[in-house]
């Protein structure tokens, strides 16, 4: 009885394995990748209780994202890079 309890517990806490929204129709594709980064992917999402594919589309994400702040920065400083001052006040306000 116990161990029935325990189960039903883990399954409801238990991440659903999908990095995007439960709805969100997805595609079923295959992608070459070194193993280093698979071996990783995979005990990232062991970790996570989470799949491959959850890891995967988390880090496609982060990218689309870094993707657009880079774009928006470039936008908002009319396209000239930071200078060693504004690095430097950055790196500190997001470091400490």
């Amino acid at each position: 009885m116990k161990k029935e309890k325990a189960a039903k517990r883990a399954k409801a806490v238990r991440p659903r394995g999908r990095a995007s929204k439960p709805d969100a129709p997805v595609a079923k594709i295959s992608v070459s990748v070194p193993f280093d980064e698979l071996e990783w992917a995979k005990e990232k999402a062991g970790r996570e209780g989470s799949t491959v594919s959850a890891v995967i589309a988390d880090a496609l994400r982060e990218r689309r994202q870094t993707e657009a702040w880079n774009e928006f920065m470039t936008w908002a400083l009319d396209g000239r890079p930071l200078s060693p001052e504004e690095i430097a006040a950055a790196e500190t306000e997001l470091w400490g």
